[in-house]
């Protein structure tokens, strides 16, 4: 059998595995796309929700609302993010009060961590955004 012969078949095999590349990778990104929009949008509650809970001087309801907020966080968010997230509630649990730097800091590297997740490109640091942060601790 000579190589001319040879050469539907391998074209096929070539294309049929491309195919399936591309299918996997269709698949891919289809999962993804719906995935960041969820985290966008539970980001979003979750800090509008700690806003309200500054805004009322924690304020029982707000304070429910919070909570509910975070543990939907807690499902739906990336490990860095849960990180951050832990680590800015931690000031919370402190028998001292760190101070409104301390939770500046915190609150940053969290809203950092949910852009990263959310915004891959992002190139605002972590400095630069606690500059701009919409409310004070």
């Amino acid at each position: 059998m000579s190589l001319l012969n040879w050469v539907p078949v391998l074209v096929s095999i070539v294309t049929a595995l491309a195919a399936i590349c591309t299918y996997a990778w269709n698949k891919r990104v289809d999962r993804k796309h719906p995935l960041i929009e969820i985290r966008r949008s539970v980001y979003r509650d979750y800090v509008l929700a700690i806003a309200d809970v500054s805004h009322s001087a924690n304020g029982k309801e707000e304070v429910q609302c919070y909570q509910k907020k975070l543990a939907e966080l807690h499902l739906i968010a990336s490990d860095e993010v849960l990180l951050a997230c832990a680590e800015f509630t931690a000031l919370y649990r402190l028998s001292a009060d760190p101070g409104s730097d301390a939770r500046a800091e915190k609150y940053s590297k969290l809203e950092m961590a949910m852009r990263r997740d959310c915004f891959e490109k992002t190139e605002i640091t972590s400095g630069k955004l606690r500059e701009m942060l919409p409310f004070t601790f």
